[in-house]
């Protein structure tokens, strides 16, 4: 589930961690369990890419997600 900014949702932020290069695309995932879910796809330049059943969705910068197993809400945002 996608959220947006300022939807009174309370949730885990969290921040970008270094990329290995500008190219690398980069997981971002709820670790709730031994596998970690993964919520999406980000890259450096700040393009999220969101795959929602058999749709993609693509958001710049900022987002929010809730994840399907724990249903924790978690914030991104890419500077």
């Amino acid at each position: 589930m996608i959220g947006v900014p300022g939807n009174g949702v309370a949730g885990m932020s969290e921040a970008m961690p270094e990329p290995i290069s500008d190219q690398a695309n980069i997981r971002w995932a709820c670790h709730c369990s031994a596998s970690p879910i993964l919520l999406a796809v980000y890259d450096r330049s700040g393009r999220i890419e969101v795959k929602v059943g058999d749709r993609y969705y693509i958001a710049h910068g900022h987002i929010q997600a809730a994840c399907p197993r724990c249903g924790t809400w978690h914030t991104l945002e890419i500077r």
